[in-house]
């Protein structure tokens, strides 16, 4: 009897470690991508400062042709429009992942389910 409790401990104490280490990454990765998005925000915005302020000085300096401004300014919105894509398919991946732990959880969780109850099956048919 006191193997059965030692083995049902470990299988318990299984099950909490590997949801709680689910619950620390499920919680920990959406923190750093919302992180991380919110520092490439502010990166972007200084960088479109500086971008503002050299191209001011650039005007002083040496009026350009509107039409080199206009591609400057498309490759510039190019730019932002390809870096959104990126963080987008991150975010996906990580989308991903999650589900896939989460299923591999739930098959653990449906076996040791079905285990528990096998245990109690075996223990009732010993006790009479």
């Amino acid at each position: 009897m006191n193997c059965d409790k030692k083995e049902s401990f470990r299988k318990w104490a299984t099950f909490v470690l590997s949801s709680l280490a689910l619950l620390v990454t499920s919680v920990r990765d959406p923190i750093a991508i919302t992180f991380r998005a919110s520092v490439q925000e502010t990166v972007r915005q200084e960088l479109a400062r500086q971008h503002n302020i050299a191209a001011s000085e650039a005007r002083d300096q040496n009026p350009p042709a509107a039409g080199n401004e206009v591609f400057t300014r498309l490759e510039h919105d190019l730019a932002a429009i390809r870096a959104d894509g990126a963080t987008g398919e991150a975010s996906h991946k990580l989308l991903v992942e999650v589900d896939h732990c989460l299923l591999a959880v739930e098959k653990k969780l449906d076996l040791f389910l079905k285990e528990c109850q096998r245990d109690r099956k075996l223990q009732s048919r010993d006790d009479p």
